[in-house]
Parts: structure tokens; sequence; C-alpha cells
């Protein structure tokens, strides 16, 4: 690489960046529907619904009290994104099905919401 010539340095590192952000990049947007229920829109490649029930017990389980139900599901989204595209997230699902398929999520779910 040619370091003394500045823009060539500076076009290569815009290229990756833009690499990246296509890759890598999502919209979550979380609607509550209910007590429970959240309608979930991912906007990326491809736009994806998810309608997802979290029990109260469970959300105060995993945040202890310290974050909203919204902001669990969230988090969680982006917990499954870091692993899966969003046309491979369940359209439906309970919030705790999510460590049937990863048994680190309520261990890892912690580290997320701190971020």
């Amino acid at each position: 690489m040619d370091t003394s010539n500045p823009s060539v340095h500076s076009e290569i590192i815009l290229e990756f960046v833009k690499f990246r952000v296509e890759v890598a990049m999502y919209t979550i947007i979380v609607e509550k529907i209910s007590i429970d229920s959240f309608q979930v829109t991912v906007e990326g490649k491809a736009c994806t619904q998810h309608l997802v029930t979290v029990h109260q017990d469970y959300a105060a389980r995993l945040t202890h009290g310290k974050v909203s139900t919204e902001t669990l599901v969230e988090k969680s989204f982006e917990f499954l994104l870091d692993r899966e595209p969003n046309t491979s997230i369940l359209r439906t699902f309970d919030l705790k099905v999510i460590s049937q398929y990863f048994s680190e999520y309520e261990t890892e779910i912690a580290k997320y919401l701190i971020k």
C-alpha cells in the first residue's frame, strides 16, 4: 500500500467501511402490542416481521429490572443477528425459545444489555 499518497489510503479505508455496513447493518424496530407481546421488524437486505412473546417473570430474570422489556427484545434480536440472518429467525416465538437454539443466550444477553 502506498502510504505516501493519503488519498489512496483514504479510498481503501472508505471501501472497507462501505462493505462492512452493507453486510452487517440491520434496523430493528420493536413495537409493544400488549404487556407481553411485541411486533419486531428487521430491515436489512430483506425485511422480516416477527411476533415475540415475553413473559414478565422471564424478562425480570434476564434484566434484573434494569432495562425495559422492549430493550430486552431489541438486544435479543441483536444477539440473534450476530448468529444468523433475519430471514432465518422464527416469525413467531416466545423469547425463552432462543436458549433452546443457542444455549449461551441467557448468559450472553447480559453483555448485550450493557452495550
